[in-house]
C-alpha cells in the first residue's frame, strides 16, 4: 500500500480493508517502511476464512491484538507504506479517513507509459488552494534518480526537473516546488498554461502517485486514468447543473499533432439523449467543460448547451484526433475527486469492493448503475458482508435503455440485502452491458468514487456452477454418483437421477438435478446421505475430512445460498417511499383498480390490502405498500 498516514497526523487517518477470499484461516505479515526508508514490523494479522478486518494507523503504531492486529510500528519519519504478504487469498485496499468521515482510495498509483509514469491532471503552483502533491516512492535497494516534466493546456512542454530518492524512501513535492525549485530538485520546470500533465521517469523501478490537498486537510487521489479500448470515451458520471451542487468537470486532452473536433452525446438518467455538441481543440491542446457549459453552453468553448435533464449525466465523446477524456466531480470550494474509475468488470459481471452500511447515513454509499445500450437491462447484486457471509436474497433492478439507476445501501438492504456484519462487497451482474461505480457522500458535499481495486481487479468469488465444473462433475457425479443414480440404475427412482458425460449437455442436466432437489430439501440431506449418517442404499461414499466430502460440502452451500436469495418472495420488499410517489385517485376502484400518478402506476391488490407501485420508466416495482384494509 503506497500510503498509509502516521498516526500523529490529526487531520487525516490511514484505513487499511484486509479481505480474504479464501477458504483457509491464516495469518498476514506486514512490514511498515517509513518515508526515510526505515522497516518496522513485522506486524501479524489473524484472518478467518472469507473474513474482511480493517485497521487504521493508531492500530498499526500501537497495534491491536482486538482487530487480530499483534506487534507495532511504532512512530516513524513521514508517512507510512505497506508491504503485506501471505499464503491466503487476499485483497488490500488503502483509504484515507478525514475528521468529517470523508474517505478517498489511495491504493492507486501512476499508469505506467512507454515514457514513465504519467499523471495526467496536476494543478499549477499558483493554485494554493488546492495544491497538487507528487509522491515518489522507491521500493528497491539502490537510489533512484528521477526526472519530470510537465506539458502544460497549451501543449508546452516545461523544463526537466531531477530529484534523487534514496533506497526504500519516499519523497513527495508540491507543484509550486517543482515549478519554483526547492531542496532536493535540480533545476525547476517554471509556468505553464492551466494545468500539467506530468511525465515522470527513473532509472531505478519506482512507484508515483498525484494527489490533491485542500485547506480543509481533503486528500484526493487523482493517480488514475481511465483504460479505453473502444472509439468512445464515456464519462459514467456528470452531475447536473445545480445552484451550490457539485458540478461536473471534464478534461479533454488531445495527444494530436492536428486540431479536430470531439462530438459530445449527453444522456440523463431517463435514457433520453442530448445530442449535436461538439468542442473544437487545437494541436496538442488540453481543454476543460462543466456542468454548466454542458447545460447552458459555452460560446468560447464552441458549446451550444442541452438544457437541463432528469437526474445525473453520462457523457459519450467520440472524435477522429486521439484523444483522453477524463472526468471528475468538482465541490463549491473547488476540491476534485476522480468519476471515470468504474468497478472492475468481466463477463458483464462487476465487482464492487468497498460499500458501506445502511445505518452510516454520515458517509452513504450509492451504488450507480448505467446502461448504455438500446435494450432495457436487468440487473442482480448480491452482497458479501465483512463476515463473509452473503447478503439475505438477490436484489433486482432494471435499468432503462441508455439510462441510468442509483441506490443508496439503505435502498439496497431494504429491498433485499438485508442486515450484515461491517462493510458490504457487492457483485453486480447483468446479461447485457453495463458500468457500475461505487460512490460515497458526505454531509458536506463531497462526493468520493471508490470504485477501483486494483489489486485484484475482477476476480469474483466462485459460484455454485465454478465449483461444480470443477470439483464435482468428474470426480463425484461421474466417478461415483453415476453407477446408481441414472435412468435404469439402482436409484433411478430417486430425485437424483443423472447423466452420462457422453450427453453434451451433462453438466447443465445434472446441476439441474441438485438444483431441483435443494428446492425440496436442505442441504445436510446430500451429505448425510453421502456419508451413510442417515442411510444410504449405497453405504458410505466419502468420509467427513474428504477432499470430495469438503467440495461438495462448499458446492451445496453455495448453491443453497443463491438459490434462496433467487427466491425471494415480493411481498418482503421493504423499500422507502420514492420521491414523487403521491396519493392516487382509482377511477372506479374494484372494476379498475389501477391509477396514474406523475412517473408511478398504482394497482390496487384488494385480496392482499396491498398497492403495487411501479416505476413508468423502467416498469418495476419500486414498493408494495400494505395499507391494511381493502385499499380502495
Amino acid at each position: 500500500m503506497p500510503l498509509v498516514p502516521a498516526a500523529s497526523d490529526t487531520v487525516r487517518q490511514g484505513f487499511v480493508r484486509v479481505i480474504n477470499h479464501g477458504d483457509e484461516d491464516g495469518e498476514v505479515s506486514i512490514e511498515a517502511i517509513d518515508d526515510d526508508g526505515n522497516v518496522r514490523g513485522p506486524l501479524t494479522l489473524t484472518l478467518d476464512a472469507g473474513e474482511t478486518v480493517h485497521f487504521n494507523s493508531n492500530d498499526l503504531e500501537a497495534g491491536n491484538p482486538g482487530k487480530g492486529l499483534n506487534g507495532s510500528a511504532e512512530s516513524g519519519e513521514g508517512d507510512w507504506r505497506l508491504d503485506l504478504n501471505t499464503d491466503l487469498d487476499i485483497e488490500v485496499l488503502a483509504y484515507i479517513r478525514t475528521q468529517d468521515g470523508f474517505l478517498t482510495a489511495m491504493h492507486d498509483l501512476v499508469p505506467e507509459t512507454d515514457a514513465g509514469h504519467r499523471v495526467a491532471t496536476f494543478n499549477p503552483g499558483r493554485n494554493a488552494n488546492q495544491v497538487s502533491r507528487l509522491r515518489l516512492i522507491n521500493p528497491g535497494d539502490a537510489d533512484a534518480t528521477v526526472t519530470v516534466y510537465g506539458i502544460d493546456d497549451s501543449g508546452t512542454r516545461s523544463a526537466d526537473v531531477q530529484a534523487v530518492v534514496t533506497a526504500g524512501a519516499a519523497r513527495t513535492y508540491s507543484a509550486a516546488q517543482l515549478e519554483n525549485g526547492a531542496d532536493g530538485l535540480t533545476d525547476n520546470m517554471g509556468s505553464g498554461s492551466g494545468k500539467w500533465q506530468l511525465v515522470v521517469a527513473s532509472d531505478q523501478p519506482i512507484h508515483a502517485m498525484s494527489l490533491l490537498q485542500s485547506p480543509t486537510g481533503h486528500l484526493t487521489n487523482l493517480s488514475t486514468a481511465p483504460e479505453t479500448d473502444t472509439d468512445i470515451h464515456a464519462v459514467p458520471m456528470f452531475p447536473p447543473n445545480l445552484e451550490n451542487g457539485p458540478q461536473g468537470f471534464v478534461r479533454v486532452i488531445n495527444q494530436d499533432d492536428s486540431a479536430g473536433e470531439v462530438t459530445i452525446a449527453a444522456y440523463d438518467d431517463d435514457g433520453k439523449e442530448y445530442g449535436g455538441l461538439t468542442l473544437a481543440l487545437k494541436a496538442q491542446e488540453t481543454l476543460h467543460f462543466n456542468s454548466v457549459d454542458l447545460e447552458e453552453g459555452n460560446e468560447g468553448k464552441g458549446l451550444a448547451g442541452t438544457g437541463p435533464g432528469v437526474g445525473d449525466w453520462r457523457l459519450e465523446l467520440t472524435s477522429d484526433l486521439d484523444i483522453e477524456v477524463l472526468a471528475y466531480v468538482r465541490t463549491p470550494d473547488g476540491f476534485l475527486t476522480a468519476m471515470h474509475d468504474t468497478a472492475p468488470t468481466a463477463d458483464n459481471r462487476h465487482r464492487v469492493a468497498v460499500f458501506n452500511p445502511g445505518t452510516n447515513t454520515n458517509q452513504l454509499s450509492w451504488l450507480r448503475i448505467l446502461n448504455p445500450g438500446p435494450d432495457p437491462a436487468s440487473v442482480d447484486i448480491t452482497g458479501i458482508d465483512d463476515a463473509g457471509e452473503y447478503s439475505d436474497y438477490l436484489v433486482q433492478i432494471e435499468v432503462p435503455p441508455r439510462g441510468s439507476r442509483s441506490l443508496d445501501a439503505r435502498e439496497l438492504e431494504d429491498l433485499g440485502l438485508g442486515d450484515g456484519r461491517g462493510k458490504w462487497q457487492l457483485d453486480v451482474e447483468s446479461e447485457l452491458p453495463i458500468i457500475a461505480l461505487s460512490l460515497l457522500a458526505t454531509p458536506t458535499g463531497h462526493l468520493t468514487n471508490l470504485s477501483s481495486a486494483p489489486g485484484r481487479g475482477a476476480v469474483f468469488p466462485d459460484t455454485a456452477e465454478d465449483v461444480f465444473v470443477e470439483s464435482i462433475s468428474e470426480p463425484v457425479v461421474q466417478g461415483v454418483c453415476i453407477g446408481c443414480h441414472t435412468e435404469g440404475g439402482r436409484s433411478g427412482h430417486t430425485r437424483l437421477v443423472f447423466v452420462d458425460e457422453s450427453d453434451p449437455d451433462h453438466l447443465a442436466k445434472n446441476l439441474a438435478q441438485f438444483e431441483n432437489l435443494l428446492g425440496d430439501v436442505d442441504r445436510d440431506y446430500v451429505l448425510h446421505k453421502i456419508a451413510n449418517v442417515s442411510g444410504h442404499g449405497g453405504g458410505r461414499r466419502f468420509a467427513p475430512d474428504s477432499e470430495e466430502y469438503l467440495a461438495l460440502e462448499r458446492f451445496m452451500v453455495l448453491l443453497q445460498g443463491e438459490l434462496r436469495r433467487a427466491t425471494r418472495p415480493v411481498e418482503a420488499v421493504r423499500s422507502p417511499v420514492p420521491e414523487g410517489i403521491g396519493h392516487p385517485v382509482f377511477a372506479s376502484p374494484h372494476s379498475r383498480p389501477i391509477a396514474a400518478l406523475g412517473d408511478f402506476v398504482y394497482v390496487a391488490n384488494t385480496p392482499s390490502d396491498t398497492v403495487d407501485v411501479i416505476d413508468a420508466r423502467t416498469y418495476a416495482v419500486v414498493i408494495l405498500i400494505n395499507v391494511g384494509i381493502d385499499p380502495v
